[in-house]
């Protein structure tokens, strides 16, 4: 019997808060569209304006798509490690060694999708990790079915976590862990913290910006995202924050 898989389309939406500089990172990039029988995908969001802030969050995410943290916990400090390298490789040797003194922290959400002939109904399942106030958001026709790990806008306020280069493990960074199925047409949304918190606030006014934003895909990219974004922030309905929003669409 053939192993099941799953027709997969992403698409990446981002935008620095201002110049060309984001403490976002996420993967993958741009469009992609492939059959597959898993695909894992991530954001993350330093929280400080530094190199070594970004660094850090790029470690996250690609150690999240490469499945280190999909078992029940995860050891840490191999990653500060090649963080502390990187940052001492980017910088100037007097800037490094500050950086790398003072630390960084980043926020994180991952999600792996597996295609599975067992789900009575749908196509295969997702599970998901987050620290932080990175937000996922689960929709079937164009209608949002839940959000985790939060269901409210001003629960994003008051979020403290996220996942320093000196954690021993993710236990100890307050990972949480959530699973679901995945049916024909399920889009999964990963946002960092300014998506999320505009996203929560719409659902929570009764309004679904799915299809909206999914026009801004095909409309042309970046730039109509950036003229959307900007005219929504000068109006006090969007953060001036570092922007992400990660769609996967899942087909049969």
């Amino acid at each position: 019997m053939a192993e099941p898989r799953l027709h997969v389309v992403s698409f990446t939406l981002s935008l620095p808060c201002s110049g060309t500089v984001s403490d976002d990172v996420h993967h993958p990039s741009g469009l992609r569209e492939l059959h597959t029988p898993h695909f894992s995908a991530a954001v993350a969001d330093g929280l400080a304006r530094s190199t070594a802030s970004g660094v850090w969050a790029q470690e996250l995410v690609e150690a999240s798509v490469r499945g280190a943290f999909n078992g029940r916990d995860h050891r840490a400090t191999s990653l500060g490690r090649r963080w502390k390298g990187e940052v001492a490789r980017q910088t100037t040797a007097w800037y490094g060694r500050l950086a790398a003194a003072r630390g960084a922290h980043a926020t994180l959400l991952g999600v792996t999708l597996r295609a599975s002939a067992l789900a009575k109904d749908g196509i295969g399942f997702y599970t998901a990790h987050a620290v932080g106030d990175c937000c996922l958001f689960v929709v079937e026709c164009g209608r949002l079915m839940r959000s985790w790990p939060y269901t409210a806008p001003e629960q994003l306020r008051t979020s403290t976590e996220a996942i320093s280069v000196e954690s021993k493990s993710m236990r100890s960074a307050s990972r949480r862990n959530t699973s679901g199925p995945l049916r024909c047409g399920t889009a999964l949304w990963l946002a960092t913290d300014g998506m999320a918190q505009y996203l929560l606030r719409c659902v929570d006014a009764g309004t679904q910006p799915w299809a909206e934003l999914q026009d801004l895909e095909r409309r042309g990219h970046g730039r109509c995202f950036e003229s959307w974004a900007r005219s929504r922030q000068r109006s006090g309905v969007l953060a001036h924050d570092d922007l992400t929003l990660l769609r996967i669409h899942v087909y049969g």
